[in-house]
C-alpha cells in the first residue's frame, strides 16, 4: 500500500510541476520562490528544481506514518571575528548560521539497517545528500555497506560526521575539511565496503576495506571543488581504501591505526590548471583516551603523481594534534595545533586553491546538556604570508 501511495503522489507531483497549465504547480513554485530567494538555472523546469526536496519530504512523511523512522539533526549558530587581516570575510565580525544537518535511520529486522543524511547548505542554497548507505550485518566481524559514506581516512572523518555538536572543536582540522568547505582530501565515497571488529586475545582489531568511485575536481563559482562522482565514475580507475585500528590489551586506553586511499583524480573541463593525478594517501594515527583526558594525533602523507608531462610525483603532508580534558562532565578545555605543507608545483592543490597553513587553537567547551554545547576559541593562523588572529563562539545543538 505504501509503495502504491508513494508512486501515486510522485506521479501527481511530477504532473503538477511539469504541466504549464497546472495551477497547483504554479502555486507551490511561486510560494517557494516568494519564501526563498532561489537561483534558478536557465531551462530548469519546476519539477527539475523541486523533485529532490519533494521526494525527500514525501519519504519522510510516509515513513513516519508506517515505520519507526526518526528524523534527527544538528544545527549551530556562531559569531566570528578576524583581527590582523583585511582580506578575510569575518574581519568585520559576523554572526554565522551553520548548515542544518538532517538524518534518518531505521533497523530492518535483525541484520539490515539504512541511514540517510541530507545537509541544507544555507549559504549556497543547496540540499546535498551527504550519506545514504545500506548495511547488512553478518556478525561483529563482517558488515557489508553500500552507498555514499565517509571515506575511511583517519579517525576523525569516521568518528565525527556533519554535526558540530558532536565534535570537540568548532571546526574540523583544515586537512579534513569537507569538499564543499574547500577540503583537499576525498571525505566521501560512493561504493561498497566491508568492516568488522575482531578480538585477538585481550586486544581488539577493527578494519574497513572499501572500493568505490574516485573523486573528481569540478569548477564551481570559479573555483575547483572536489566531488565524489555520485552518478558515475569519470574514469576506469576505482578508489581503494583501507583502515586498520588496533586497541592493545596491555594498554586498553590506546588506539593505533593506519589508513590509506589510492585513487585517480581528474579535473573537469574548465578547471585550471589541468589535473590528472594518481593519488596515494597514507595516514597513521594514534588516540589515547581515558575518562577525562583525550589525545588525538593524525598525520597525512599525500603523493600526487602527474599523468601529464613528465609524470613527476609531488609530495605534500599535513597533521593535527588535539588535547582535551573533561572537568565534571561539563567543562572541556582543549588545544588543537595543525599544519598543512603543500608542494607549490602540484596541479591538484593549485586547482583547489590550497596552500600552506599553520594554526594554533585554544578553546573551551561547556556542555549545557548531552545535546547542546557552547564553544569559544582563540586562533593564531599563518596562511602563506598572511598572519592573523581569529576569535569565535558557537552554540551547537542536536535534536
Amino acid at each position: 500500500m505504501k509503495k502504491i501511495l508513494f508512486n501515486y503522489l510522485m506521479r501527481f507531483l511530477q504532473k503538477s510541476m511539469s504541466s504549464p497549465k497546472s495551477s497547483i504547480g504554479d502555486m507551490l513554485f511561486q510560494a517557494l520562490r516568494t519564501r526563498f530567494p532561489l537561483r534558478i538555472p536557465a531551462g530548469m523546469t519546476k519539477w527539475g528544481l523541486l523533485q529532490e526536496p519533494l521526494i525527500f519530504t514525501v519519504i519522510i512523511l510516509l515513513a513516519g506514518n508506517t515505520h519507526a523512522f526518526e528524523l534527527k539533526g544538528f544545527g549551530d549558530v556562531s559569531f566570528e571575528k578576524v583581527s590582523g587581516s583585511q582580506s578575510k570575510e569575518y574581519r568585520r565580525g559576523s554572526f554565522v548560521l551553520g548548515d542544518v544537518d538532517l538524518y534518518i535511520s531505521e533497523q530492518i529486522g535483525d541484520r539490515l539497517d539504512i541511514l540517510g543524511e541530507i545537509l541544507l547548505e544555507l549559504e549556497d542554497e543547496e540540499a546535498d545528500v551527504e550519506r545514504f548507505h545500506i548495511t547488512y550485518t553478518f556478525n561483529d566481524a563482517v558488515k557489508i555497506r553500500a552507498g555514499r559514506f565517509h571515506t575511511p581516512i583517519g579517525f576523525w572523518n569516521t568518528a565525527y560526521h556533519h554535526g558540530a555538536q558532536i565534535q570537540p572543536s568548532i571546526d574540523r582540522p583544515e586537512i579534513l575539511k569537507y569538499e564543499h568547505e574547500g577540503g583537499v582530501l576525498p571525505m566521501h565515497t560512493v561504493g561498497i565496503s566491508t568492516t568488522g571488529r575482531v578480538k585477538a586475545g585481550a586486544s581488539v582489531i577493527v578494519y574497513d576495506l572499501m572500493i568505490g568511485n574516485g573523486n573528481k575536481i569540478e569548477e564551481k563559482d570559479g573555483k575547483g571543488v572536489l566531488h565524489p562522482n555520485v552518478k558515475y565514475d569519470d574514469n576506469y580507475n576505482k578508489s581503494f581504501a583501507f583502515s586498520l585500528t588496533v586497541k592493545p590489551g596491555v594498554v586498553p586506553d590506546l588506539k593505533i591505526g593506519i589508513t590509506s586511499d589510492i585513487l585517480r583524480i581528474q579535473g573537469e573541463a574548465g578547471v585550471i590548471p589541468t589535473v590528472d593525478v594518481d593519488q596515494t594517501i597514507i595516514a597513521p594515527a594514534i588516540i589515547y583516551n581515558t575518562d577525562n583526558l583525550e589525545i588525538w594525533g593524525e598525520y597525512f602523507h599525500i603523493r600526487n603523481k602527474n599523468r601529464n608531462g613528465d609524470g613527476e610525483a609531488k609530495i605534500s603532508n599535513g597533521y593535527y594534534l588535539l588535547l582535551t580534558y573533561l572537568i565534571k562532565e561539563k567543562w572541556m578545555p582543549y588545544i588543537l595545533y595543525e599544519t598543512r605543507n603543500i608542494d607549490g608545483g602540484d596541479s591538484y592543490f593549485n586547482a583547489l586553491n590550497s596552500g600552506d597553513i599553520n594554526e594554533g587553537i585554544l578553546g573551551l567547551r561547556y556542555n549545557i546538556s548531552y545535546r547542546s554545547c557552547i564553544k569559544a576559541e582563540g586562533r593564531l593562523i599563518e596562511e602563506g604570508n598572511d598572519h592573523y588572529n581569529e576569535y569565535a563562539v558557537q552554540w551547537a545543538i542536536s535534536f
